[in-house]
């Protein structure tokens, strides 16, 4: 934490940064994954390179290969982009990182499902469920195993012009997809635990109203937009959701597909790109989807790219669809790169909002600012008409003899010049 405040202040003095650099020195065995990014990170901010402490560069680049299975993809990114600036070179944590490698994530709450499933009736929601599972197949439909991969960078390459996710002036890594990013955790595991959402306290009190009906999530269409590894979806699918998970990246479609064939089978994939035209005839679908959801979609700053989601929001939206978007806030309310900027104002003219309580996500993901995550819920607003549809109604209204009070104070005014 010290070398980290360091870091974000940019400023360090050589005594004390090298009283750093020994302390990290004899710590670094114990170091746990967001230790080393977190140390990455400072020690490129304060100006510390390989050329001047090759022997420590080194050292982390060797613990990081040693701590990889725990490295979230947050992480990971944040101590290769460091370890990259650090002047570091490690060719088997390189390797390594390139593996595609499949990791469980289990939702007990699942088990609600299949119980109601066996018996033939929904059993009524608790918060954190776990109710008792027998055999495999109960196990393996609370399970997901999910393939993965590290991002790569595109610059200088063909991809770098036609990547999709740059809301990061081109500093990012180009197929972010490829990784699970904790807001789509978060929201998969929110998710979970609502069984039947007709009965959710977080989803009714979100969505204004009794959302979902008798038959809660069995027989619902619902669309993933930037699905990435599509975890999600596939919860979704697994709570009786008819699920599309899309992307708009071919790298990410490949793994995307992978994980729903052996997750989700009943559940489609997509190519689907923000902004582009009739998203609802390119998904083969003939009426608005009951449920639209996304995790981790906005970051950075770009309004652009903010506005062509929000288009496809809107044309993919009807009254009565729930958005739920999961996302990590990576700035500072105020900061010029704060996300929070799309929630409060690049929606708020056609969507309502509402967040779901920090206390009803999982215990891990219950804090707030800077690096928490957050679940949203929107709904369409219905369509307002806008001052000048207002101006040109008014004429209407008088020209077809909607404002009788005012053709009746002319008739009078008339009526009185022929009398004087």
């Amino acid at each position: 934490m010290v070398v980290w405040s360091h870091g974000a202040l940019a400023t360090a003095d050589a005594k004390t940064l090298d009283a750093l650099l020994s302390a990290v020195r004899l710590a670094l065995p114990t170091f746990s994954a967001r230790d080393l990014s977190d140390t990455a990170w400072a020690f490129a901010a304060l100006g510390v390179t390989s050329a001047s402490k090759p022997k420590l560069i080194a050292r982390m680049g060797r613990a990081a290969r040693r701590q990889l299975p725990t490295f979230n993809a947050q992480e990971l990114l944040r101590f290769l982009g460091a370890f990259e600036r650090l002047g570091g070179s490690d060719a088997k944590l390189a390797e390594a990182v390139r593996e595609k490698r499949s990791t469980t994530y289990d939702f007990p709450a699942l088990a609600e499902v299949v119980g109601s499933k066996r018996v033939g009736v929904e059993k009524s929601e608790s918060v954190f469920p776990s109710a008792p599972l027998s055999g495999k197949s109960d196990l393996a439909f609370c399970s997901v195993a999910l393939a993965s991969t590290t991002p790569q960078s595109f610059k200088g390459t063909q991809k770098e012009r036609s990547r999709v996710d740059d809301s990061c002036g081109g500093w990012g890594r180009g197929n972010t997809g490829v990784a699970l990013w904790e807001g789509s955790f978060v929201l998969a595991e929110w998710l979970s635990r609502q069984t039947d959402p007709s009965r959710s306290k977080d989803v009714t009190a979100a969505a204004g109203e009794v959302w979902g009906g008798d038959g809660g999530w069995e027989g619902k269409t619902g669309v993933e937009l930037g699905a990435g590894l599509g975890l999600p979806s596939i919860v979704a699918s697994k709570l009786g959701v008819k699920m599309i998970a899309t992307d708009g990246d071919e790298d990410v479609l490949e793994l995307l597909s992978e994980n729903v064939r052996s997750n989700a089978p009943g559940a489609r994939v997509c190519r689907l790109v923000w902004g582009s035209d009739d998203p609802l005839k390119q998904l083969g679908l003939f009426r608005k989807p009951d449920v639209v959801l996304a995790s981790d979609v906005v970051y950075g700053n770009d309004p652009t790219k903010w506005g062509l989601l929000v288009k496809t929001l809107k044309d993919l939206c009807g009254r009565h669809t729930l958005v739920i978007v999961g996302n990590v806030q990576r700035y500072p309310v105020h900061h010029p790169m704060a996300e929070s900027r799309f929630f409060h104002e690049s929606t708020a003219l056609d969507f309502t909002r509402k967040e779901i309580p920090t206390h009803s996500l999982h215990p891990d993901f219950r804090r707030t600012g800077a690096g928490s995550c957050a679940v949203h819920v929107f709904r369409k607003r219905e369509e307002t008409t806008t001052p000048n549809k207002k101006a040109s109604g008014e004429k209407k209204r008088q020209r077809d003899g909607g404002d009788l009070d005012g053709k009746r104070s002319l008739k009078g005014k008339k009526e009185k010049r022929r009398k004087e």
